[in-house]
């Protein structure tokens, strides 16, 4: 029987049998044989705690998924014990998973991405301008679909300058600065 997902186990159900009587749910103690109806893991560890017949800790194991008896096994089982109406289900002591600890606080996603001043932005500006004029490359690439998915896989948040803004204003600012 494979692990069909959802949320683990808990670690009391390796000291219950898991059982079913004409539909209904049910639990027994490995230790003292008390049986439960609509077990709950809370009820399960209370009943737990006072049991007369427990010797010893719950015990600890490591997590695998693991379902030991199928059908059959369990009619084996059932009818070698004289219970015709019960269906048992052994859980095999590796069945289970420990709980997971609780998460803090989910992280924002602007903590994985650096944020840009406006000032950066015209740095980055004047890099890019730069780039164009000293590699004489046309102003018309900074349209580009590929230039565009490029620069934003660099620097994400960050978009590059049109081939207009290439062309003149970047382009008087810099040969300003340069005479």
């Amino acid at each position: 029987m494979a692990n069909k997902g959802g949320r683990p186990q808990d670690l009391i159900w390796q000291d219950f049998e898991r059982m079913r009587d004409n539909g209904k749910e049910m639990a027994r103690c490995r230790h003292c044989a008390h049986t439960m109806a609509s077990p709950k893991p809370d009820r399960m560890k209370k009943h737990f705690s006072k049991c007369p017949g427990r010797t010893s800790q719950p015990q600890e194991t490591s997590p695998m998924v693991a379902v030991v008896g199928a059908a059959s096994i369990s009619s084996q089982l059932n009818t070698s014990l004289g219970k015709r109406n019960q269906e048992t289900i052994h859980l095999s002591e590796a069945d289970t998973e420990p709980k997971k600890s609780k998460r803090s606080i989910q992280p924002h996603m602007t903590n994985h991405f650096k944020s840009l001043t406006s000032e950066h932005k015209v740095h980055l500006d004047d890099e890019v301008a730069k780039f164009f004029y000293s590699c004489n490359i046309a102003f018309i690439v900074a349209e580009h679909p590929q230039w565009k998915k490029l620069v934003g896989m660099l620097r994400p948040g960050y978009t590059p300058p049109s081939s207009r803004r290439i062309g003149n204003e970047l382009l008087s600012k810099i040969t300003e600065e340069q005479n």
